[in-house]
């Protein structure tokens, strides 16, 4: 008879400090995974779990778990916060693998730019965003080999108040259905080599770059002014 492993997970709690809004081409709203956070996010080729289920689809298929996970996360330099629920399954059938997840983010993190006076303003943004995932993952060969695709729909703006108190987007809304795929080849438990495609569709820019800027209308911006992420200790 096969034992069962069970299992239902706390809430992970996981604060990253020095992470922030430019780094993401993805639309993955601040949930990362408190395993894959507190690792560096260097961890997709040895998730498990609900963490495989957000990384790396295929790896599901190399335990055997049944785990119910809610997640908060909170990125302090940008303070975003990151809530998440993923549900995954590869114990009801030994060659698929099943999970669900919803994932929001709400954001407001600052910048500053150069006004048209030549002095450094600072504005709080507003960066909103929540993805819906299913992944689906199929054992190849039992042990060794594994397949996975995780379609998702996702959603993120992120917005600012002029001068006169409009709304504006500050970079093009994300609206799409997204896909990721991943393949994990298991050397007996001794080693794991796995390929992850992130975004094969719905893939979305970031808002700005060390190499691209962004306009921000009617809040006194200087035609050559550089958008940086505000440097305020207190945020």
């Amino acid at each position: 008879m096969k034992r069962l492993r069970v299992r239902v997970t706390a809430i992970g709690f996981a604060a990253a400090v020095g992470l922030g809004l430019a780094e993401r081409a993805q639309a993955s709203p601040a949930v990362d995974g408190t395993r894959n956070l507190s690792l560096g996010n260097v961890a997709r080729a040895s998730s498990y779990g609900t963490n495989a289920a957000l990384l790396a689809p295929s790896n599901m298929a190399f335990q055997q778990t049944f785990a119910v996970e809610p997640m908060y996360q909170m990125r302090i330099r940008s303070r975003t916060h990151g809530l998440g629920f993923v549900v995954m399954d590869s114990l009801n059938n030994p060659r698929i693998q099943l999970s669900l997840g919803y994932l929001f983010m709400r954001g407001a993190p600052q910048v500053s730019f150069q006004d048209t006076t030549g002095d450094t303003r600072s504005l709080t943004l507003s960066h909103f965003g929540h993805e819906a995932f299913g992944a689906i993952g199929v054992t190849i060969v039992r042990q060794w080999l594994a397949v996975a695709l995780k379609p998702k729909y996702q959603y993120t703006s992120l917005r600012y108040r002029d001068d006169i108190g409009l709304a504006r987007n500050a970079h093009d809304r994300l609206n799409a259905f997204g896909l990721d795929a991943s393949a994990t080849a298991n050397f007996a438990g001794w080693a794991a080599v796995t390929v992850v495609g992130t975004n094969l569709t719905g893939n979305h820019s970031p808002a700005f770059t060390d190499e691209r800027s962004v306009r921000l209308r009617d809040v006194g911006m200087a035609e050559d002014a550089v958008v940086e992420e505000a440097a305020h200790v207190d945020r």
